[in-house]
């Protein structure tokens, strides 16, 4: 240790044999550094919890003003670019992960730390950490977890193969810079003329960022303000909804990682999807209703639908109300292919719904969907995850028709009060119907009573 490095230290402690601490005085703030030898991917497991318990036993009591590096040999292999996490771990790992990388992940989300090693990019021989004693096997096993809060004063992490350590390991080198604020350089002025003149500096030069920020935020909004007013005219709303986000900074939280039935982080992608594959699965799985438990007994209605195939003139119209942009089924078919292609094919389109119509059988492709996982909410909890199934796009022309010929059949028969699924009526309406009256009602003092009729 380097004479200014010793006066800097303030303490350090010993734990056991394989932890040590020690923190620092710097201008910028104090620096707490856990080394740390953690127990090889063939350990006992509870040999590795008593060292991730003490680890965090360790971090919890540091300051949280602190800048903390955890660094050493903690035998972790993160793993390659398909299975890291963007919230702890970068894109720059090096060979297959192990199950230490679950417990150093969980350890880093839960403390707010980042493992600055996999995100530089550099050669791969110098990501290598630790080398085997026949120099056939090189891995990255030493890692240095920094606070996120101050991830970009990290500037460089690499490995030295060079150096005479007397070690399998290499040296691990990193670049630290913590800028020093113009406040603080004001505040550790020498005398008073200095630090007028540092303020009467830092004022004129704030005042020009700022204005230059102010220029720089009118323009880009009044350029995405454009853009979106011309993709408006036409009629593109998802380039709308994407750069309306854009300007009102809307980022969605995307993120890897869930947690099991304890509230535990679960890190392994195999844990991940077979956690969110179970849910998804009883999600969708429910068992079956009674209908006659909660349907009354009424007499059936005769509606006389059309229960002749397809004509010609119902594809047309119902290619025409598909929606351009849409996810594709397991076929591969886009709406903008069969609008394109209506008439040149119509022949065959009629041709096979009609078979289809007939037989009252439908290609194995209609009964396949792709589940798609969305969440609402925090991204963590596993049960804010909801998926859509999404079908083939040629078999809703064969509902829709089908829907289209009850709808005309069935509208007759529906009340005036009937809002929902109906055309140029919505629910919407009559909330905002409700909420007038009851503010009505505030307003004039008056009473309403309200029911409902079933």
């Amino acid at each position: 240790m380097s004479p200014a490095a010793r006066r800097a230290m303030l303490k350090w402690t010993p734990v056991n044999e394989r932890i040590i601490y020690a923190r620092f005085w710097s201008a910028h703030g104090k620096l707490s550094i856990v080394a740390c030898y953690a127990p090889t991917n063939e350990a006992d497991e509870i040999e590795k919890d008593n060292f991730y318990e003490t680890l965090q036993s360790i971090v919890a009591e540091i300051p949280r003003h602190d800048i903390i590096c955890v660094v050493g040999d903690l035998n972790v292999k993160v793993g390659y670019f398909r299975n890291y996490c963007p919230e702890i771990t970068g894109k720059h790992e090096i060979g297959d992960m192990n199950e230490n990388r679950a417990l150093l992940v969980d350890f880093a989300l839960n403390n707010d730390l980042v493992i600055r090693g996999t995100l530089f990019q550099h050669k791969t021989i110098h990501k290598y950490t630790w080398t085997s004693p026949d120099g056939r096997m090189c891995n990255q096993i030493d890692h240095l977890i920094f606070s996120r809060k101050w991830r970009k004063s990290l500037i460089d992490v690499r490995g030295y193969r060079g150096t005479d350590i007397q070690s399998d390991h290499n040296l691990m080198v990193a670049k630290i810079h913590l800028k020093k604020s113009a406040k603080l350089s004001i505040l550790l002025a020498s005398d008073a003329s200095e630090s007028i003149v540092l303020q009467v500096s830092y004022g004129e030069i704030d005042k020009q960022v700022k204005k230059s920020v102010r220029t720089d935020k009118r323009q880009f909004f009044e350029q995405k303000a454009a853009l979106a007013e011309e993709t408006a005219k036409k009629e593109d709303l998802k380039t709308v909804y994407r750069l309306t986000n854009e300007m009102i900074g809307f980022k969605p939280n995307r993120t890897n990682l869930v947690k099991d039935e304890n509230g535990a982080f679960l890190s392994d992608p195999l844990m991940i999807d077979e956690r969110l594959a179970s849910h998804i699965e009883n999600l969708l799985n429910r068992p079956r209703i009674n209908d006659q438990d909660i349907i009354p007994d009424t007499p059936f209605m005769i509606l006389n639908v059309n229960e002749e195939p397809p004509s010609p003139k119902e594809i047309i119209a119902t290619v025409r109300k598909l929606r351009n942009g849409r996810m594709l089924g397991v076929d591969g078919i886009t709406s903008e292919l069969l609008k394109s292609s209506v008439y040149d094919c119509m022949t065959v389109w009629v041709e096979f719904l009609t078979q289809i119509w007939i037989d009252q059988k439908v290609p194995s492709d209609w009964t396949k969907g792709t589940i798609i996982r969305l969440f609402k909410g925090d991204a963590l909890v596993c049960g804010n995850w909801r998926g859509i199934n999404i079908m083939s796009i040629p078999s809703k022309l064969l509902s829709i028709i089908i829907q289209q010929r009850l709808q005309q059949k069935l509208d007759k028969y529906l009340c005036d009060e009937q809002h929902g699924f109906q055309p140029g009526r919505s629910c919407a309406d009559l909330i905002f119907t409700l909420r007038m009256l009851v503010d009505d009602s505030k307003e004039w003092k008056k009473s309403y009573i309200f029911f409902s009729l079933t």
